[in-house]
């Protein structure tokens, strides 16, 4: 009699519970928010905007967070591997490579201005930036902002 023994890969395990929070965290936040987050609470009354934004933060943000890790503790996979296992009409129609090609292109867009600004810090024409002198800004002219 042969014995079939049929092979398990152990899965690893977090640490600690800091340490999922803390990864679920960076996965949740991403550059995008960080980059729009400033200029949000600006333009929509500063503190005030944190209510709303909290609020639709735990009524929407928690339950999607809390779906998308139910469907990754089901299929046991990563993102890749929950398209195949949730249907198999995803496979064909290649949404993994798409939705990779437009997160690409769209950090790209951030990562340019952030080489732009970087490059203008360098060689020194930061002190541009200082100055409403320019015809295009508008709200500086009407108000005849000066620095």
């Amino acid at each position: 009699m042969e014995s079939t023994s049929k092979t398990t890969h152990e899965r690893a395990q977090w640490s600690s519970d800091w340490q999922f929070i803390l990864t679920c965290i960076g996965y949740a936040v991403g550059l995008g928010n960080l980059w729009r987050f400033p200029s949000l609470a600006y333009e929509h009354g500063g503190g005030a905007f944190l209510i709303p934004y909290l609020i639709c933060s735990f009524i929407v943000g928690l339950p999607l967070l809390h779906l998308e890790m139910s469907l990754g503790q089901f299929s046991q996979s990563g993102i890749g591997w929950s398209w195949f296992v949730y249907s198999q009409n995803f496979n064909h129609l290649f949404l993994k490579s798409a939705m990779s090609l437009i997160v690409s292109v769209y950090y790209n867009v951030i990562l340019a201005w952030v080489l732009i600004y970087l490059w203008t810090i360098v060689t020194g024409r930061s002190g541009e930036w200082a100055s409403c002198r320019n015809d295009y800004n508008t709200i500086c002219n009407k108000y005849n902002f000066s620095n």
